[in-house]
């Protein structure tokens, strides 16, 4: 039982860049971004709040994708060491996240589960050094189809997951939901079997909305961790920037640019990217004192 608030079609190509997470809960990387190579790496780097741990994905000793962990000592990161445990047990292992208790690990495989990736949940066992027996999160969260890139960010209270179920080739649909403090399930006994099955392909995010001053609440966050401090190439958008400093081109930066820069959002039922009056007030903002 999860209350989903908001859902936006991206590029699976780019799909990192539409999580919108606190600098709280660390930060997402493609394995390309963050080690500074080349070529088709279908792995993701999660990076801690701090910078000194690394959990990401690559090909192991069975040519499938495991998960590793690097530590930083003395500004350089030690060798990679695969999770210990059965997390990278079966299939491919990727897109790892760990909370900031820094012990649970939520990561997707498609070795087991409903089919493609599925999302699983596991926790570090300080005693004997290795994972328990990772958990599947089950439906709705995971489908037929691939689902993955699961996130709670702690300090908004927002949870992000993104799946690919009824979306055309490489495009992905990105889910905000409100996070539960314990695993929640439906009375699916004393409920109507057509409305399980709608619940569990998430067919309407409105159905999912129990309590509507949360979902007031939520989406209230979501809209301020969209617009929260937006960024070029790593140069906070404040005031007037030339495009140089941005990172895209020579000269002053034009409203177009700008705009596509901005551009993050996009229609949840057309997937279609939205004009500068869908931004929010602070993106907005940002564009006042830009000539066209």
């Amino acid at each position: 039982e999860v209350c989903i608030i908001d859902s936006f079609v991206v590029d699976k190509a780019t799909f990192l860049n539409a999580y919108k997470i606190s600098e709280e809960s660390g930060k997402l990387f493609t394995f390309n971004e963050f080690f500074k190579t080349e070529g088709d790496h279908p792995g993701t780097v999660y990076e801690t709040e701090i910078g000194n741990k690394i959990y990401y994905s690559e090909k192991g000793e069975k040519g499938n994708l495991d998960i590793f962990s690097k530590n930083k000592l003395l500004n350089e990161w030690s060798d990679g060491r695969p999770l210990p445990g059965s997390i990278n047990a079966s299939g491919n292992a990727n897109y790892p996240f760990v909370l900031s208790d820094g012990v649970t690990v939520y990561y997707a495989s498609d070795g087991e589960g409903l089919g493609g990736y599925d999302i699983f949940v596991t926790r570090y066992n300080t005693n004997t050094d290795t994972y328990l027996v990772p958990e599947n999160v089950g439906m709705p969260f995971n489908s037929p189809y691939n689902d993955y890139m699961y996130v709670i960010d702690e300090y908004n209270n927002l949870g992000w997951f993104a799946s690919d179920r009824f979306q055309p080739e490489g495009k992905v649909c990105i889910y905000v939901f409100i996070p539960n403090n314990s695993k929640q399930t439906y009375n699916y006994e004393a409920m109507d079997q057509q409305q399980m099955i709608r619940l569990a392909q998430i067919h309407s995010l409105k159905e999912t909305w129990k309590d509507k001053k949360a979902v007031a609440e939520a989406q209230q966050r979501l809209e301020a961790a969209m617009s929260h401090k937006p960024q070029i190439n790593g140069v906070e958008l404040t005031g007037n920037k030339t495009s140089e400093e941005l990172g895209i081109g020579g000269g002053e930066v034009t409203r177009q640019e700008l705009e596509d820069a901005l551009r993050n959002k996009v229609d949840k039922e057309t997937g279609k990217g939205l004009s500068s009056n869908d931004f929010g007030n602070s993106e907005k903002s940002k564009l006042e004192g830009i000539e066209e």
